[in-house]
């Protein structure tokens, strides 16, 4: 299980180096690897919205995309992600950007069309190691947005291998809690609106077993959405 640090502080409040709990979390029973560091994205690289999307006229696999960066004029770029549609918000790396791995943005003519920044895969911003196309963010994101904070960078982290008797921890919550106790910090647990019953489904049960069961609850759940989009910040 991979913990954020800016997300594991919303949790709990400790002063401990945060380089130091591999060490002291392993020693309490929770295995974890050593701190991979994710870096600030430039300031150049902001939230962009595909407005209009055309075939390329020399190269089917290349489309045509006008962006709205938040400026006051849009901006045509050529891409080449298969993701790339009509409504995509993605990171888009202005003029004058260096990407972590060195690469510099500038104008470029592609296939004979100009372009005028790009639109950027998680890979090419040093979040991920392979991608198949741009990296999809909130389609709520306001063009222009500045990605890092959004996505709360820099930021760093940790991973935990977690052992069958650690379910206690299969959660940010439960990390958090193991935390505070082995650090004396202070658990921020938030407070949650209670879910309320709202239907008036009912399902009958029948207990087995010769009363070894005191007692059995459950709760039908409905309406849920298995296509609902985790947090940006969560998802990478």
């Amino acid at each position: 299980m991979i913990i954020s640090e800016n997300w594991l502080r919303e949790w709990v409040e400790f002063d401990l180096d945060f380089n130091s709990l591999p060490a002291l979390l392993t020693a309490a029973g929770l295995e974890t690897g050593v701190v991979e560091e994710i870096k600030a994205l430039p300031k150049k690289v902001v939230a962009g919205h595909i407005f209009r999307i055309s075939p390329h006229p020399g190269a089917t696999e290349l489309t045509l995309c006008d962006v709205d960066t938040g400026d006051a004029k849009p901006v045509r770029v050529v891409c080449g992600a298969p993701n790339a549609a009509l409504g995509v918000v993605a990171p888009f790396a202005r003029i004058g950007s260096e990407l972590p791995a060195g690469q510099k943005i500038g104008e470029a003519v592609i296939r004979g069309e100009p372009s005028s920044g790009m639109l950027c895969s998680a890979a090419e911003l040093g979040l991920e190691e392979q991608s198949q196309g741009l990296l999809l963010l909130d389609p709520e994101l306001g063009p222009g947005s500045q990605l890092n904070d959004h996505l709360q960078l820099p930021d760093r982290l940790l991973e935990v291998e977690l052992t069958p008797n650690r379910g206690d921890c299969l959660s940010i919550l439960g990390v958090a809690r193991e935390v505070a106790a082995l650090t004396g910090g202070r658990l921020k647990e938030p407070k949650l609106p209670r879910v309320r019953t709202t239907g008036s489904e009912t399902r009958s049960i029948s207990l087995d077993g010769d009363g070894r069961c005191a007692r059995y609850v459950g709760r039908s759940i409905t309406d849920i959405r298995p296509g609902a989009r985790t947090p940006d910040r969560i998802r990478e």
